[in-house]
């Protein structure tokens, strides 16, 4: 998908933004920096894609350079044929097809590893209920709060549903996106975030 339409999607979702917009806000090149760390960490069957580092390498540092995932003149955003010829190239590298998404596919992909990490966090003990965690991401993190967060929106879609696209994550991208037990558990007994403790 594109990152116009995957932005839309996530607006029409109910960000005040979109994951690309914000990373030309933030700039690609302080977004480079935060993940050469945690690059470094991650066992070598997670597939992290190398958009950003590229993006970085070739000047498109985001608003501030005048062009990243889009091209600028001053605020004002616009497509860019440059930055999608860079995406369609890394994905001809790593022999990724490209293919076209709907916007109803989109949203639970952008969304469900939200509610995956959540139920992880119940699983742990990090939190202790599952509103807890949507009180944060939508007081702390911008949330849609008619959604009702991560967790509650999750619990709406399908808590099977979500157990899908984490397998499917994991089967594309390593094991750090896979369900956990939580999860998988109550994906197959058709139970909610109140059966959880």
């Amino acid at each position: 998908a594109t990152p116009e339409q995957i932005d839309r999607v996530a607006r029409a979702f109910g960000m005040s933004v979109g994951p690309f917009e914000m990373r030309d806000m933030s700039g690609i090149d302080v977004g480079v920096l935060v993940r050469k760390d945690r690059l470094a960490k991650l066992p070598p069957e997670e597939r992290i894609s190398p958009i950003l580092e590229r993006m970085d390498s070739l000047g498109r540092y985001g608003q501030k350079s005048g062009k990243g995932f889009y091209r600028y003149e001053g605020r004002q955003k616009f497509n860019d044929p440059e930055a999608l010829a860079i995406i369609a190239g890394i994905a001809a590298e790593l022999g990724i097809p490209q293919r076209t998404f709907t916007d109803e596919e989109i949203a639970p992909r952008l969304f469900a590893p939200l509610v995956n990490e959540g139920a992880k966090e119940l699983e742990e003990g990090i939190a202790q209920r599952a509103g807890d965690i949507d009180v944060v991401w939508v007081n702390g993190y911008g949330f849609p709060a008619f959604r009702g967060g991560p967790m509650y929106w999750g619990e709406q879609y399908g808590l099977d549903k979500i157990h899908a696209l984490a397998t499917a994550a994991a089967a594309r991208n390593g094991p750090r996106w896979a369900p956990g037990a939580l999860l998988t558990k109550l994906a197959a007994e058709g139970k909610g975030w109140k059966d959880a403790t």
